[in-house]
């Protein structure tokens, strides 16, 4: 049975042609899966467990009707839903994930995450990063008015757009990492939905030490994959976050 991994389809009342996207997905796709890997940004911008909208709505009833079969739904933060909570995850049945998790693919373990944690040369967004993932922060925010919520998750979305317009290519494509071909992704066993943008990483005898977390599991990772050095990411399934 296959393994899917979807990432960064910023679903959003606006562009209703998304949801239908992934509603058809999990109906037509991950009905015949062993598991569902949603690596982060599932929506455009989370503001609490308790926003009840008609898209959140739907998105809680199209991966219940998923996980209600007994397939496997687990979720990574993105830097757009870091907000979902537990409340979320118990409507929906699927499992959260740490900010980095390990897994075994197939007999590889494979290590994913979001990705904007990779984007080690936008100095600016990484400091953001690191106020707005303070707990203490985050528990004040959504102790506010909903609708507050709203209006000021819509002035960061505004402000983030007009930041990557002055934001440099390099920062923006992360072109100063070297990856591996794609050819040392598993296949032959594994299925993987588009858009799909895991930080997925494979190494023979590699151990997993980024110089850009202090915090990252420590995990030695076998594979029949011919690669060598530190784990780098695979260029066709890395892309920087939006």
């Amino acid at each position: 049975m296959p393994i899917y991994f979807i990432a960064d389809l910023h679903l959003s009342e606006s562009h209703p042609q998304l949801t239908a996207l992934f509603q058809k997905f999990i109906q037509e796709k991950a009905v015949h899966a062993q598991a569902v890997y949603i690596l982060g940004d599932l929506f455009d911008f989370w503001i609490g467990d308790d926003e009840n909208s008609p898209l959140v709505q739907t998105i809680k009833q199209t991966i219940r009707s998923l996980t209600e079969r007994g397939i496997a739904c687990y979720f990574i933060h993105g830097n757009r839903d870091f907000l979902i909570g537990k409340a979320f995850a118990r409507n929906t049945g699927m499992t959260l994930l740490p900010e980095y998790a390990v897994i075994d693919l197939f007999g590889t373990p494979t290590l994913l995450c979001h990705g904007d944690t990779l984007c080690t040369d936008d100095h600016s967004y990484q400091k953001f990063r690191r106020t707005v993932h303070q707990k203490w922060l985050q528990r004040l925010f959504l102790l506010l008015p909903l609708t507050l919520r709203l209006n000021i998750a819509t002035k960061i979305r505004k402000q983030s757009k007009q930041d990557k317009q002055h934001k440099t290519a390099d920062i923006m494509s992360n072109a100063s990492t070297r990856p591996y071909s794609s050819t040392a992704i598993p296949t032959a066993k594994t299925s993987i939905a588009t858009p799909i943008t895991p930080a997925s990483y494979l190494a023979t005898g590699a151990t997993i030490t980024p110089p850009f977390s202090k915090s990252m599991p420590k995990a030695t990772v076998l594979s029949p994959y011919k690669t060598s050095g530190r784990l780098k990411p695979v260029s066709r399934l890395f892309r920087r976050p939006d």
